[in-house]
């Protein structure tokens, strides 16, 4: 959404893709800082989700299948 904004602004004269020019407009220049936040913030979203996938998968192992069981087994006597 912000890219299509970013893009349907574009007459106004801009100095990149997330940098304003100092004649732009407040419209495009908000947008462009809010792209320029997202351009950081999805890798790292993404890297935290990658990281806690494999936290997740590796609880899945069996010997931690068979603990977690005992674990439960014990608590319940």
């Amino acid at each position: 959404m912000l890219g299509k904004k970013v893009y349907d602004l574009q007459d106004n004269p801009t100095q990149g893709v997330t940098e304003p020019a100092a004649g732009s407009d407040s419209e495009l220049a908000s947008a462009q800082q809010q792209l320029k936040y997202c351009q950081w913030a999805l890798p790292a979203v993404t890297g935290v989700l990658v990281v806690l996938g494999a936290q997740q998968g590796e609880q899945q192992r069996p010997a931690e299948q068979a603990r977690g069981r005992l674990s439960g087994v014990l608590q319940r006597s």
